[in-house]
C-alpha cells in the first residue's frame, strides 16, 4: 500500500494513472515490493551459499568417510536471486509502457504532445484517402 501511496500521485500529475490502469498498477506495485524484499534478501545473505557436505551421512559401505563433515562441496544460487531477475524484467515491461525510462519517457512525451496538438490530420488522410493515394503513402 506504500508503494501506491508513494506511485499513483506522481503518475496522476503525468495524466498517466487511470481508473481503467488500476489492475496495471496494482500488479506494478506488488512486483516492486517483491523486488524491493528480494533485494533486501540478497544484500543482507549473498547472492549465493555454501553447499556442505552431510556430518550424518558421510560413510561409504565399507565404513569409511567419503567426506570430511562440513566439507563445501560447491555453492548454489539463492531462489531469491532467479525471483529478483524475473521480476525485474516484469517492472521493466511495465514500467516502458508507463514511461518509466529514458526511452520510454521519450516516446510518451511525443504521443502527449501529439494528443494535445489534435494531431490527426496525417491518421485521418491515412484511413480515409483514396485507395490509391493509400497504397503510394505505404
Amino acid at each position: 500500500m506504500a508503494m501506491w501511496r508513494q506511485l499513483i500521485p506522481k503518475l496522476s500529475t503525468l495524466g498517466l494513472a487511470k481508473q481503467v490502469h488500476a489492475q496495471v498498477l496494482a500488479r506494478y506495485c506488488e512486483l516492486l515490493v517483491l523486488w524491493v524484499d528480494c533485494v533486501a534478501f540478497t544484500r543482507k545473505n549473498g547472492r549465493s551459499y555454501a553447499v556442505r557436505a552431510d556430518p550424518t551421512n558421510g560413510v561409504d559401505s565399507e565404513g569409511k568417510r567419503k567426506e570430511k563433515p562440513g566439507r563445501i562441496l560447491g555453492f548454489r544460487k539463492f531462489p531469491e536471486v532467479d525471483m529478483m531477475i524475473k521480476v525485474h524484467k516484469e517492472l521493466l515491461i511495465i514500467e516502458r509502457e508507463f514511461g518509466g525510462t529514458p526511452a520510454a519517457e521519450t516516446r510518451v512525451k511525443i504521443e502527449i504532445e501529439r494528443a494535445a496538438k489534435g494531431d490527426v490530420g496525417d491518421i485521418k488522410s491515412r484511413f480515409f484517402a483514396p485507395p490509391q493515394s493509400r497504397n503510394a503513402a505505404s
